[in-house]
C-alpha cells in the first residue's frame, strides 16, 4: 500500500509520508463500500476509514509540533525495502471479505511498525529516537486497537 517510491530526506518526510499512507487508506476503504459489502465488511470499512483519518491528524500533529531539530534531521538509512509493498494504485477494498480486508490492514500496519522499530534503533541522535520511539508507539498501539476492534467484531 506504501508507496516505495518514497523518498524522505528528513525524518519529517518520513512522517508525513506516514500520514499521507493513513489518509490515502482512509479514501480506500471508503471506496471499498461501493461494493455493497456484507453487514460485517461494511462496519469494518467504515470504522477502519474513520480510525485512519484520526491516525493521520494525530501524525500530523507529530510532524508539525515534534522537536524542530529531531524532524530536520537528515535521514541516512535507505528505507525503500523496509516500506509496505506498493500497492498505492492497486490496493481495493471492492468486493474484499472482513477476514481479506483485516489482513491487509493488519499487514500494513506491521509494516510500519517493523518501519520504525527499524529506524528508532539506527536513529542518529537521542532526539531522533525520541521521535522514532513516539511514531512506533503509536503505530504498536493503534494496531494493538484495531486487532481488538476486529476481533470483538469477529467474535459476534
Amino acid at each position: 500500500m506504501v508507496d516505495k517510491e518514497m523518498q524522505s530526506e528528513t525524518y519529517e518526510e518520513l512522517i508525513e509520508w506516514t500520514g499521507a499512507l493513513h489518509r490515502k487508506l482512509a479514501e480506500r476503504l471508503e471506496q471499498g463500500m461501493d461494493g455493497e459489502p456484507g453487514e460485517k465488511a461494511k462496519w469494518l470499512l467504515e470504522y477502519l476509514a474513520d480510525h485512519e483519518r484520526k491516525l493521520n491528524d494525530v501524525v500530523s500533529k507529530i510532524s508539525k509540533h515534534g522537536n524542530a531539530g529531531a524532524l530536520h534531521t537528515w535521514l541516512y538509512e535507505h528505507l525503500s525495502e523496509k516500506l509496505p509493498a506498493d500497492q498505492r494504485q492497486t490496493l481495493s477494498f471492492v468486493g474484499m471479505s472482513f477476514e481479506e480486508i483485516s489482513e491487509a490492514i493488519m499487514d500494513i500496519h506491521n509494516q510500519l511498525i517493523e518501519l520504525y522499530r527499524s529506524a528508532a534503533g539506527r536513529a542518529p541522535t537521542p532526539e531522533v529516537r525520541e521521535l522514532m520511539e513516539e511514531m512506533l508507539e503509536l503505530e504498536e498501539h493503534e494496531t494493538l486497537r484495531l486487532a481488538s476492534q476486529v476481533d470483538s467484531v469477529r467474535a459476534m
